[in-house]
């Protein structure tokens, strides 16, 4: 079939196009028949018994892919043929444009694929190749040909595999572009832990408890990251408990290249769904109960500051904007998760009540980041061409100095110019220099491009951490952990980061103090 884009297919594909055209270097229309017109193959080694972490793994990295390409084929395997259907099925619903084809095949012609995705060894490897894997929190790519550096084995934690899935699609996403040499880097031979954010290593990671609860908590944002979330907890068992959600949006096709809740009749324009309604329908008959709360986020938060509703003591913040992210500070709460994306990187955050580590609102300053960046820090790093561990030494001690060896060696040479001249000066007074260049409101700046995979690790990874605080599972997360999947995975790193002393968690700390045993002793005496 010639392709012939329409604006409604270019606004499908916005938010991969702008990534995407970038990257490469090429028009939109150039870069949308990338997506449209290649074919992936999806194959499941037919050896492998379908347990849940294979039906994880293809069902994910199949959602994910058709967010961004439209034709895939399934290889049969006489070992989960069930699973083929369920996955076509599946498929068909998330998209049912003119373009979308979906099949099964009998016996794939590797060569013939843009990309290739293998769950477990494939009979064949092409160069665009990728196989994926997992056990417990583990996740594994592109094993040796010489067999796995793991001993598979039964575990009860998805986390593993919804990573792979992630990786996986990814690396999909990168072969379609071509992109030219030196602009993106593969993933290579690598594993990757969803618990303890490790490469290379071999642990599964520990099990889940068989029962977990949920104590009243609130999700803030049913987006992209937020439906990744979701997702991410639907796959755990024995959980329990309540949760609040709420957004006022509804599902619009511009959502559907990388909201993996839903499906094409979700943003039908004479009857379009809900976003909490994504929520209510995944949960369905489960023990987690949601309460769905179709307004705006501030509205809900009113009535907490209202007593009108219970106030949580678990916040997952999935919203993108810096105002949204403080209402929900405000609040207080014991704990705060949040996932958030920036074009290509993926970031979690926990931030704990009493701990002398940045809160949400330190992470993100008022007024001074742009909507949609995962953090103040990896943003300072970008405007300012300063090493991000010397932007931490600042915060930590505003008197520390710029020195020669904190300008980054990748930075600009117009940022260097500028560097070179403050060396001597502290490097805070440098950054406040640099902030005022971005004070325009929250819904002045521009929408930030991300895709499907980059919001699913951010997702899985917030929900990852929800499950270790309910586990008591001790997590290696202190502050934040950012992965940029345009980049080689060992340049992924863990963050700590104090309190900021202007950040109002520092400045009312008195204040807060007095308003969390005010709610607290409000709630113990109705008996929450």
């Amino acid at each position: 079939m010639k392709f012939a884009p329409t604006e409604q297919q270019f606004q499908r594909y916005d938010r991969h196009l702008r990534i995407a055209s970038a990257v490469v270097g090429e028009s939109r229309e150039t870069v949308i028949r990338k997506f449209v017109m290649q074919r992936v193959l999806l194959v499941v080694n037919p050896s492998l018994t379908p347990s849940a972490d294979t039906r994880i793994m293809l069902t994910v990295a199949a959602n994910l892919i058709a967010r961004f390409c439209p034709k895939i084929d399934l290889a049969f395997s006489d070992t989960c043929p069930e699973l083929i259907a369920n996955t076509l099925s599946h498929l068909k619903r998330i998209d049912t444009s003119p373009y979308a084809e979906f099949r099964v095949v009998l016996r794939p012609d590797y060569s013939l694929y843009a990309a290739v995705l293998a769950i477990g060894r494939p009979g064949t490897r092409e160069a665009t190749t990728t196989v994926i894997d997992s056990v417990g929190w583990l996740a594994l790519l592109n094993p040796p040909e010489a067999g796995y550096p793991l001993s598979k084995e039964n575990h009860n934690s998805p986390f593993g595999a919804l990573l792979a899935a992630a990786l996986g699609a990814a690396e999909v996403f990168k072969y379609l572009l071509h992109p030219p040499v030196g602009t993106i880097a593969h993933f290579g031979s690598v594993t990757l832990s969803a618990f303890d954010y490790s490469l290379n290593g071999m642990d599964p990671g520990p099990w889940l408890p068989s029962q977990l609860r949920l104590p009243w908590g609130l999700l803030g944002g049913i987006g992209a990251v937020g439906n990744a979330f979701l997702l991410a907890l639907s796959l755990v068992d024995g959980l329990s408990g309540d949760l609040l959600v709420i957004d006022q949006d509804i599902v619009e096709s511009t959502n559907l290249n990388r909201y993996v809740l839903a499906y094409e009749a979700d943003a039908d324009r004479e009857h379009p769904v809900g976003k909490t309604q994504l929520a209510m329908r995944l949960f369905h008959g489960r023990a987690l109960r949601v309460s769905p709360h179709q307004e705006p986020l501030n509205s809900v938060l009113g009535k907490i500051h209202r007593e009108e509703i219970t106030r949580p003591e678990i916040l997952l913040s999935a919203v993108d904007n810096n105002d949204a992210r403080w209402a929900m500070q405000n609040l207080w709460p014991q704990l705060i998760l949040e996932g958030a994306t920036d074009h290509t990187l993926s970031q979690v955050s926990r931030h704990e009540y009493g701990k002398p580590l940045a809160c949400l609102g330190c992470i993100h300053p008022r007024n001074t980041t742009p909507k949609g960046d995962a953090s103040y820090i990896r943003d300072m790093i970008s405007r300012s061409g300063i090493l991000g561990e010397a932007i931490t030494l600042s915060h930590q001690n505003a008197d520390t100095i710029l020195l020669a060896d904190h300008i980054a060696p990748e930075a600009p040479e117009y940022q260097r110019r500028v560097l070179q001249r403050n060396i001597g000066k502290p490097i805070c007074s440098i950054l406040s220099e640099l902030e005022l260049i971005s004070t325009k409101p929250t819904d002045e700046l521009p929408v930030q491009p991300s895709v499907s995979f980059v919001s699913m690790m951010s997702g899985l990874f917030m929900a990852g951490e929800l499950v270790k605080f309910l586990g008591n599972l001790q997590s290696p997360l202190v502050t934040l952990y950012q992965l940029d999947t345009f980049f080689p995975v060992t340049n992924a790193f863990l963050l700590q980061v104090d309190k900021t002393n202007s950040c109002e968690c520092v400045v009312r700390r008195r204040e807060i103090a007095a308003y969390r045993l005010a709610r607290r002793q409000a709630a113990n005496r109705v008996g929450i």
